[in-house]
């Protein structure tokens, strides 16, 4: 199997995933037009597109740079562009955050706080919380090892954060308390919260009236202000 030819990184038919999954030995699984060898998840489009290359690549090439970068297991990414919907969910976690936050000892980021999840993951989230005992490397622009909060919008739906491309690694850090995934598509959010042990808890929360519980950082969002404004075409993610 170690010699088996590997799926390309793009889009199959049914009739193609079939067989290949046919001669092949080991076992595939068929996701949004993706061959998946079976357990890895989702590859999300971003990777499609990605560039090979060291962390030291990826650091001259982020470093100063007007677009910004991330790094994922040895893939250079371009990060997400910011969508209308992107742009208003941000505007609304800036206003809601920076008002919550202000005289306190935690800070927010908006898509400027580069996070080392590992030694070879390294992603921009669109929010970040972090405190007074926040640890930043010496890079431009700064990176911490050890935030808070993280938040991610999932423009794909949810699933393409919950099958390993981000939500693991940031999982990973001990000090990271809340994951919190904002579908731009549909008020849904999902959070996800640190308890004892290494346990972790998900919230589904798809009711304009339930609200975003950030309890580490003692702050509850109603999902309503999160949305507020933004109009949706599409039906709700199930």
């Amino acid at each position: 199997m170690e010699n088996e030819p590997k799926p390309e990184r793009r889009r199959y038919t049914v009739e193609e995933y079939l067989a290949f999954d046919e001669a092949s030995e080991g076992k595939y699984e068929y996701i949004d037009g993706y061959i998946i060898p079976w357990g890895e998840g989702f590859v999300p489009d971003a990777l499609l597109t990605s560039t090979k290359g060291s962390v030291e690549d990826y650091f001259s090439l982020d470093t100063d740079s007007d677009v910004r970068y991330e790094y994922f297991s040895g893939d250079i990414v371009t990060r997400d562009d910011n969508t209308p919907a992107r742009l208003a969910l941000l505007g609304n976690l800036v206003n809601h955050f920076n008002e919550a936050l202000a005289g306190g000892p935690l800070r927010s980021w908006f898509q400027s706080l580069r996070v080392k999840a590992s030694t070879d993951h390294y992603f921009y989230p669109d929010v970040c919380i972090t405190g007074s005992g926040t640890e930043y490397l010496p890079t431009r622009p700064p990176t911490t090892t050890n935030p808070i909060v993280i938040v991610e919008f999932a423009d794909r739906g949810l699933n393409d954060m919950t099958r390993g491309w981000k939500l693991e690694p940031y999982r990973s850090l001990p000090s990271v308390q809340h994951c919190v995934l904002v579908s731009p598509k549909s008020p849904r959010v999902e959070l996800w919260t640190r308890k004892e042990m290494g346990r972790w808890t998900i919230s589904d929360l798809k009711s304009l009236d339930a609200l975003l519980d950030l309890g580490a950082i003692d702050l509850k969002i109603p999902i309503a202000n999160i949305y507020e404004g933004i109009e949706f075409t599409t039906q709700s993610e199930l």
